[in-house]
């Protein structure tokens, strides 16, 4: 059984689509000015969002809300979902830093001086976002900035840098950022107010989709990239202080924000951005010293994976699988993977039989045998549930292990494991997958060697994966080579320094540390070892 080799094309509003939508305006805390356009912007936007005509989306609104209430609203937004739904989270409201420069979202009970116990930060809901298992997932943000620096931080001549806070280095992305006027001066203090009592940036965009003028290209879809240019263009022409941003990070794949309500154009040219200026400068911008700005960010990504360094992947034909910029990885593009020779040393069919293997270990998780496989659940809390193969080690210079996978629900990873040695303090080479698509290779007993994590496009993980795990003797006395194999073709290559063998094989699933929800749950179908 293979799972799907590429992305089939994709059904412009398929799958579920779900929003909710965050806004704050008031605050117990004086030190927060209340702002005026939140609630304005997020009733409009939930509104458009959840009009079957436009957007089709299911709304959940949660305004002028504690701290928990938000959390809470958010985590169960993300909780339990599947990998074909679109989510969308929208939050309009203060952006706080504190002393350390770590980003929050204010809510109703924040404290300026107590960030860490009374606000939302920006890396929990990121990580939420990065686990959560939607592969379609957009996130705006509407946030003032101008009091963004707690009373002790220093803000002379430093940026906010967005898009590192906010992006991470482990997907594929679309980064749209807009600037406004505000009514505070850069230190956070009252001050004149200046410009519209409503986000420019946010209004355009909800214009854009209720008319339909987004609909650049005349399809008849509005796509979250024809969103951007519209409101850009907008903005411009609106003659506000503000330029709003885009970046690209590897962010392949249509996602479509709404249906046009003019329907699809024909027999006419694409209707002309109104004020489009060929080569414009459109970077990342800083706060200046003086300045006070409010910042909109869209982020938008298609497919899922986690945070990492590039490892030196494999030499490939052009195009290159490989883009190193976001850690993401073309399946289809890849070379297939050298066939396997050898003896084989050990195989099961786990439909049928678990001879010998354990059932299940107190506090770390359950193994459980049945028609369908092995399946494994680990524990919450990054809990390892490594599961040996029965019998002596292969006692070759290269195994190849083999093994089809399906995986059934929750977030964490599994995979394979060799040459795994009790007398190396537990350090074996492991080949892993996520339940977002990404790949790994770990060698040691640690995570500083290591390929880190890269997502894979072109995966269905609602189909069984065949995973292939080689771990080979380049020379009698010279370095290991590890080859990860999905599908078919090679995904990742490592030459580790931590040099390991022999030793014992065998099966691995786990959960990520802190992340709220329910654990992997897996089930290995077969195990088949060949060594030479």
């Amino acid at each position: 059984m293979r799972g799907s080799p590429g992305t089939p094309p994709p059904d412009p509003l398929g799958g579920p689509r779900a929003a909710l939508i965050v806004a704050t305006m008031s605050h117990d805390d004086q030190a927060l000015r209340r702002l005026r356009a939140p609630g304005r912007d997020a009733a409009a936007l939930a509104e458009t969002l959840a009009d079957p005509d436009i957007g089709g989306f299911a709304v959940t609104s949660v305004t002028d809300r504690p701290m928990w209430e938000i959390r809470l609203a958010v985590q169960d937004f993300l909780h339990d979902r599947g990998t074909r739904d679109l989510v969308l989270v929208y939050l309009s409201c203060h952006g706080l830093l504190d002393e350390y420069r770590r980003l929050y979202f204010a809510a109703t009970d924040t404290r300026k001086d107590r960030l860490a116990a009374t606000a939302v930060e920006a890396a929990w809901l990121m990580d939420l976002m990065e686990h959560c298992r939607a592969r379609r997932q957009i996130l705006i943000l509407d946030a003032c900035f101008s009091g963004a620096f707690a009373h002790r931080a220093k803000a002379g001549g430093t940026a906010l840098d967005l898009e590192h806070r906010l992006l991470g280095p482990g997907r594929g992305r679309v980064v749209l950022t807009a600037s406004t006027a505000t009514e505070y001066s850069f230190e956070g203090r009252p001050g004149a107010a200046a410009g519209t009592t409503g986000s420019v940036f946010t209004t355009a965009l909800v214009d854009g989709l209720r008319t339909g003028a987004a609909d650049l290209d005349g399809d008849g879809l509005i796509s979250v990239d024809e969103a951007y240019h519209f409101a850009f263009d907008q903005v411009q022409a609106s003659g506000s202080p503000q330029t709003p941003q885009r970046w690209l990070y590897g962010a392949e794949g249509h996602i479509v924000l709404a249906r046009s309500p003019a329907g699809p154009r024909t027999g006419t040219a694409p209707p002309q951005s109104p004020v489009r200026r060929p080569g414009r400068r459109r970077a990342a911008f800083s706060l200046a010293a003086a300045g006070a700005v409010a910042v909109a960010t869209v982020i938008a990504w298609s497919v899922t994976g986690l945070p990492g360094t590039a490892p030196t992947p494999t030499p490939s034909a052009t195009p290159n699988p490989y883009n190193t910029r976001d850690h993401t990885i073309r399946w289809e593009l890849l070379p297939e993977a050298p066939p396997v020779t050898g003896h084989v040393k050990y195989t099961i069919d786990f439909t049928r039989s678990a001879t010998g293997w354990t059932t299940g270990r107190a506090g770390i998780g359950t193994v459980s045998r049945s028609a369908d496989g092995l399946t494994v659940h680990p524990t919450q809390n990054k809990q390892i549930f490594i599961l040996p193969v029965p019998g002596p080690p292969p006692g070759t210079r290269a195994e190849h292990m083999s093994s089809v996978v399906r995986f059934n629900s929750g977030q964490g990873a599994w995979g394979l494991w060799c040459r795994g040695s009790e007398r190396a303090g537990g350090a074996r080479y492991r080949f892993v997958m996520s339940h977002t698509g990404s790949v790994a290779i770990f060698a040691g007993g640690g995570y500083d060697d290591t390929t880190q994590w890269w997502a894979l496009k072109g995966i269905d993980l609602d189909r069984p994966i065949a995973l292939r795990a080689s771990c080979m003797d380049v020379s009698e006395s010279g370095p290991v080579r590890l080859e990860f194999a999905v599908n078919g073709r090679t995904v990742l290559t490592h030459r580790p320094r931590t040099l390991i063998g022999p030793g014992y094989s065998g099966l691995e699933a786990w959960a990520f540390l802190d992340v709220a929800g329910p654990t992997a749950d897996v089930t290995f179908t077969s195990l088949e070892i060949t060594g030479s």
